[in-house]
């Protein structure tokens, strides 16, 4: 259904294009006959006219000139040519139109000086009311320009005011952040570390005391911490502790090696400090 509704709608579409109807219209008209057997001669009267079949009339009634050159020409005329000399009718009607008004308005002038008087005075009054009409127009823009610059101080004014606000707050949340170097209480105590290593997620307890973390018989240390009270926020840096064996078995050379720094934000629901992709999580242990 859908091929027959496309190939209905391309037929539409071809017959509705000018020079393609034109040129239909043209090639009926030069091939009449054709267009007459076509439509109305059966078996007898093709034989009659002289014709076995209606293909013996079509190929005798051929003519390059009619069939396609004719039909071809027409249409082009028709689509191309036609509307000029239409619209040159219509422009040369139209100007005659004027021309015998602008006579017969003459002619009235001429006959009553009463009449031109009354065109001055109703010019003079179309005049008038197109200067009122641009004073009130000037006297609206000017409202409305002075109502946009009362908008645009508006807005100016509560922009200020938010930023005021913003400054404010800012000023408070800066006020609550507190750097703690050495000792940072908020993460004393024993957690549960969950950490991405190797692409694998590694579970161990973390015993927190002061700036040193120890799991196991490992050893961390917090070298930067950053707190904010107000949202909870935690943004710490951690260094691995590493021991290299010396010659003697309980002389080690301890050196330290950066863990990484992480953004933590505090979820209340279960107690515990992550990043933003849970990639490093504490979990306070109770």
């Amino acid at each position: 259904m859908e091929v027959f509704k496309d190939l209905f709608q391309e037929i539409k579409d071809r017959i509705r294009n000018p020079l393609f109807s034109s040129f239909a219209i043209a090639w009926i008209f030069f091939n009449w006959r054709i267009t007459v057997a076509i439509l109305f001669y059966d078996n007898e009267a093709l034989k009659r006219a002289g014709y076995n079949t209606l293909n013996n009339l079509i190929n005798a009634k051929q003519d390059n000139l009619k069939m396609i050159f004719y039909p071809l020409l027409s249409a082009l005329f028709y689509v191309f040519v036609f509307p000029f000399i239409r619209n040159g009718i219509t422009e040369f009607l139209f100007a005659r139109k004027i021309e015998n008004e602008n006579k017969i308005l003459e002619k009235n002038k001429k006959a009553s000086v009463k009449l031109e008087r009354y065109v001055d005075l109703l010019k003079e009054l179309e005049d008038q009311q197109k200067l009122v009409g641009d004073i009130y127009s000037e006297q609206k823009k000017e409202l409305e320009r002075s109502s946009k610059l009362q908008n645009e101080l508006n807005n100016e004014k509560s922009t200020n005011s938010d930023l005021t606000t913003s400054l404010t707050k800012l000023r408070k949340d800066l006020g609550n952040i507190s750097a703690i170097a050495s000792t940072p209480l908020v993460l004393s105590g024993i957690w549960i570390c969950k950490r991405l290593v190797n692409g694998e997620f590694s579970e161990k307890q973390w015993a927190i005391t002061g700036s040193d973390i120890y799991e196991g018989d490992e050893r961390y240390r917090i070298i930067d911490f950053l707190y904010n009270p107000s949202t909870r926020q935690i943004h710490i840096t951690l260094q691995f502790e590493i021991r290299s064996s010396m010659n003697s078995p309980h002389a080690y050379l301890i050196d330290y090696m950066t863990l990484g720094s992480y953004l933590l934000d505090y979820n209340e629901n279960d107690k515990s400090y992550s990043n933003k992709d849970d990639t490093f999580t504490l979990t306070k242990k109770d």
